[in-house]
């Protein structure tokens, strides 16, 4: 399933939200 994660800009500074399937 993909899940949605909000992540800092420093760690993505384009995407605020990523989303990684695992």
């Amino acid at each position: 399933q993909p899940i949605f994660r909000k992540v800092h800009a420093r760690d993505h500074p384009i995407p605020s939200t990523v989303i990684t399937i695992s």
